[in-house]
C-alpha cells in the first residue's frame, strides 16, 4: 500500500482523453473543489509463486500491478458535470440515477463509461531543485493525472436550496497506452525503440498545468 502526499484542496477536471498529451487534458472539464485534501491510496497488486518443493509456502511474488482508491468530499462542484459520473460520463440520459440498457454488464474502458481524472493542487510545493521533467517522480507535483477512473460510490448530503456537498469513492485502474519509443512511463530508456511497446498506466505526475487547465476553475 501507498499513499500519495497531497497539498490542500485540490481542484478537480474529469472527462475522456483520447491521448495522453497537454491538449487532451485541457479538453477535461471543471467538476469542483474538494473541501479538504483527498485521499488517494495506491495498492500494489502481488500473486504468490508456489513449486513443489517449497509447498504452499510461496518462494516469491510476481508483480501484478497496481490499483487505485480516492476519496474525497466536494463542498462546491458543477452540477451539470457532476451528473455525468453516475450515468456513464457521455450517456444519452444525464440525470443522476439513470442507468440505461447498454450500461448494464459494460466493461467500463470497453463502452467508454471510465473517465480520466486531473488532481490541480493550487497550494503544490514544488519539485525539488533540478527536476526538470514533467512526470519527474520527486517532491510534490502540481497535477496528477489517473487515465481511467470508474465511481464506486456516492453520498449526497442534503438536497434543496442550502448549501450541500457531495462524498465520492472512485477506483482508478491502469489503462493501456501504444507508444513508439523506448522510454517507459517511467522515463526510463528499455531498450531499442519499438512502434509496439504497451504500457499499463495507473496515473502521471504534471509538475505544471497550463494556464487553459487552470483558467477553468470558477
Amino acid at each position: 500500500m501507498a499513499q500519495i502526499i497531497t497539498t490542500g484542496p485540490a481542484h478537480i477536471f474529469i472527462g475522456q482523453c483520447l491521448a495522453d498529451t497537454t491538449a487532451q487534458l485541457e479538453s477535461l472539464e471543471y467538476l469542483g473543489t474538494c473541501q479538504k485534501s483527498p485521499g488517494i491510496t495506491i495498492q500494489s497488486l502481488k500473486e504468490e509463486v508456489t513449486n513443489d518443493i517449497g509447498g504452499e509456502t510461496p518462494i516469491s511474488y510476481a508483480n501484478q500491478g497496481q490499483v487505485g482508491t480516492i476519496k474525497l468530499t466536494l463542498n462546491r462542484y458543477d452540477e451539470s458535470v457532476f451528473a455525468k459520473i453516475a450515468t456513464g460520463l457521455f450517456s444519452d440520459g444525464l440525470n443522476r440515477g439513470e442507468i440505461t440498457r447498454a450500461q448494464m454488464g459494460a466493461l467500463s474502458q470497453g463502452m467508454g463509461f471510465d473517465f480520466d481524472l486531473l488532481f490541480y493542487f493550487p497550494f503544490h510545493q514544488g519539485f525539488l531543485a533540478g527536476s526538470t521533467e514533467n512526470d519527474h517522480l520527486t517532491s510534490h507535483p502540481e497535477g496528477l493525472h489517473f487515465t481511467s477512473v470508474v465511481p464506486t460510490k456516492e453520498k449526497i448530503s442534503e438536497m434543496g436550496t442550502r448549501a450541500k456537498s457531495v462524498s465520492l469513492e472512485l477506483k482508478c485502474i491502469p489503462k493501456m497506452y501504444f507508444t513508439n519509443t523506448n522510454v517507459d512511463s517511467n522515463g526510463v530508456a528499455v531498450g531499442p525503440v519499438s512502434p509496439n511497446i504497451r504500457e499499463f498506466i495507473l496515473y502521471r505526475h504534471i509538475k505544471s498545468l497550463t494556464s487553459t487547465i487552470k483558467a477553468k476553475v470558477n
